[in-house]
């Protein structure tokens, strides 16, 4: 029939079937009350409303989708907890879950969802009664069902689809993202207000039955509350004065029991108005009463389930905060019906009975907050089942956010295909870079690097020139082994942009991996891949003949190099043995690269990487790089890995403070990241 509304319920296949033709047998016709014999006979069911047991049956089965709230409230009191925003405190902004604001939306929520959970486990249970009776004909229980059904169906979906939504607006802009659930839930969950009945015709039933009810009681010479049943049981104040109605005095709503009693007044009044106005211009009463009486009921049955909690002292304390937030938030927003009906009496102090109820709402939010994570974990969602990037256990909703955002198709490209074939393709070359190109090469390295902090605070004490005659001995060493460690430039009109120095370990980029095994040069494959390593840094292996870098006799006789960053240096040499670990398999690994700063965020590093990682694809093994503190987002964004990390504080290195800023190094991370092959990817 078509996709549905926001794209929601799109697994299921909605649509008929026409059959021309088709003979249905006779044990075929499902009929589990009514009969027809093989004589052709029609045999009516032993009660007109026996088939009324299976529309029940849906109806009761609504209830419990507050397992949808119950996901709505998990995600986002969970990324509230982690999110932070505004005023500082301790150095770190105020967790937005501590802004009235924004509790006094979620709580809420999670608290209709802890009652309408139990609700729904209660009515399962009053259902399974009904249908046994139903089953040898007792049809005594059913009205009674179908009137709390009805009733509960439209309160908990209405309250759902409201409380989803205000659940994904409390995590700001990220809630709208389809990575945070809110809205697939809610999209799912949108339909539930019209199937198994639409909830505006399931009022009318909910009000018909309450008619009835309150015609039986009055009915009758001398009234009285044994005749009513437990959805109409808030009909029995009707045989009261209204003079009993609670008088709201000091702390009256720490008591469950006055908002019990408030809704049942409201309810039971609101009834009474409507038999007397039944003809009446009022054309949303069916709603307003429907919404009364169910809330009543409600409202009597959290009574019940408070007293029947069989906790420990602190668990029932927070359950029963729980429920007397729902009960004080059901009062909330039925002020209106409670003054017009002069249940409430406004003043104008400022101890008011409504002042005060907005004040104890307040208070138990403040109460609940400690327990919030814990009230949600206690529903024992996996992260699979709530799929959030938001509401993940572990808290880390950023990383999971950034996880998903690379699944996502439009990010797997520089240029969506949605724009012109010209700007998708990358508006530069790569080339095979040559010995003339060393000068610009080494210059872009200077450029690149100059604000590393690492590379600064070891070039602290050497001339201004050191980097750059240090890159270009190396890159002098990379382009005399081309086939073991290829240096590739972009170039854009002429202009050389970036470049990369590629590495193979284990075979060669010219030949396959069994010719490589087979041909070893006289230098052994641990040998050049040290030597392929050491040109990337200060010095190269006392045994390598070919010098990284070449170097006055007279400067390199002295070194004044402070004794804390040559353990630096040290540190970080020891810890680039790592590669050799890496190394001793076949992979491909990048030696050294950098862009222009000036062209950097135009695709030059990504099609520089993705060269490489085309050739390791093909010859299936993996990609491995070192990568400096700055660089690595770029690495991760085509495919790599984190493997491992050292992590340095540079300020223990370092004789004298960074120029400009605080003066602080601060923290440096190098990071070992693999990526494994794509084998079968175009």
């Amino acid at each position: 029939m078509g996709p549905k509304a926001m794209g929601g319920m799109a697994s299921v296949d909605n649509g008929f079937a026409r059959f021309d033709h088709v003979r249905i047998p006779r044990d075929n016709m499902l009929s589990k009350f009514a009969q027809v014999t093989a004589e052709g006979k029609y045999l009516q069911p032993p009660h007109a409303k026996l088939s009324y047991g299976g529309i029940v049956k849906g109806t009761a089965a609504d209830v419990e989708l507050a397992w949808s709230q119950v996901q709505g409230a998990t995600i986002s009191i969970r990324y509230a907890t982690v999110r932070r925003q505004g005023t500082k405190t301790n150095g770190l902004e105020t967790q937005t879950i501590n802004y009235p604001s924004v509790h006094y939306r979620i709580l809420p929520i999670l608290s209709h969802a802890y009652v309408f959970i139990q609700l729904g486990r209660n009515l399962t249970k009053a259902f399974d009664n009904m249908s046994s009776r139903l089953a040898s004909g007792d049809t005594s229980l059913l009205a009674e069902m179908h009137a709390t059904t009805s009733g509960l169906k439209v309160l908990i979906t209405s309250m759902s689809i409201t409380d989803l939504e205000v659940a994904r607006r409390s995590m700001g802009g990220h809630g709208y993202s389809g990575f945070a659930g809110l809205g697939r839930i809610y999209a799912e969950y949108l339909p539930a207000a019209t199937y198994e009945g639409d909830n505006f015709v399931l009022d009318q039933q909910v009000v018909r039955a309450a008619l009835k009810s309150l015609s039986r009681l009055m009915s009758t010479e001398s009234p009285s509350a044994d005749t009513l049943s437990p959805s109409s049981y808030y009909l029995r104040l009707l045989l009261k004065s209204p003079e009993s109605i609670p008088t709201l005095t000091a702390g009256a709503w720490k008591n469950s029991s006055t908002a019990v009693s408030l809704l049942e007044w409201r309810a039971a009044l609101m009834v009474q108005d409507l038999a007397r106005h039944a003809k009446g211009p009022d054309a949303s009463a069916n709603q307003r009463v429907s919404k009364a009486v169910t809330e009543a009921f409600v409202a009597a049955q959290v009574g019940l389930m408070s007293q029947e909690l069989q906790l420990t002292e602190t668990d029932n304390r927070v359950i029963q905060d729980l429920y007397r937030l729902h009960l004080l938030t059901t009062i909330e927003s039925s002020l209106a019906d409670l003054l017009s009906f002069k249940i409430i009496n406004p003043t104008s102090d400022s101890v008011g009975p409504i002042r005060s109820l907005r004040a104890d709402i307040a208070s138990l939010c403040l109460d609940l907050l400690p327990n919030a994570i814990g009230l949600t974990d206690a529903f024992g969602f996996t992260d699979w089942e709530l799929d959030s990037a938001l509401g993940v256990h572990s808290g880390a909703v950023y990383e999971s956010l950034w996880e998903k955002a690379q699944t996502e198709p439009l990010n797997r490209e520089e240029v969506t295909s949605g724009y012109a074939p010209d700007m998708a393709k990358p508006q530069f070359s790569l080339e095979s870079a040559t010995v003339a190109d060393i000068p610009v090469l080494a210059k872009i390295f200077t450029e690149a690097f100059a604000n590393d902090r690492d590379t600064e605070l070891k070039y602290l004490h050497e001339a201004p020139e050191a980097p750059y005659d240090m890159m270009s001995g190396a890159l002098q060493h990379w382009m005399s082994r081309p086939s073991k460690c290829p240096v590739l430039k972009a170039v854009r009109s002429g202009e050389i942009l970036g470049w990369m120095c590629w590495g193979y370990s284990g075979y060669d980029a010219e030949a396959n991996i069994e010719a490589a095994e087979e041909n070893q040069t006289e230098e052994s494959e641990p040998r050049v891949r040290k030597n392929i390593r050491a040109g990337a840094y200060y010095e190269t292996s006392e045994k390598d003949d070919t010098p990284a870098i070449e170097q006055d006799e007279a400067t390199t006789a002295v070194d004044d190099t402070p004794e804390k960053i040559k353990c630096l240096k040290a540190i970080e040499d020891k810890e680039n043995d790592y590669w050799d670990e890496i190394l001793s398999h076949k992979c491909m690994f990048i030696v050294a690269t950098a862009v222009s700063p000036s062209h950097q965020g135009q695709g030059v590093g990504s099609a520089l990487i993705r060269w490489g990682t085309a050739q390791a694809d093909l010859d299936e093994v993996s990609c491995w790089v070192h990568s400096s503190d700055s660089g690595w987002k770029a690495f991760e964004k085509n495919g790599f890995k984190e493997h491992r990390r050292l992590e340095l504080e540079l300020d223990e290195y370092a004789d004298k403070p960074r120029e400009g800023g605080d003066g602080k190094w601060g923290k440096y991370i190098f990071r070992y990241m693999q990526r494994k092959p794509h084998v079968g990817v175009s």
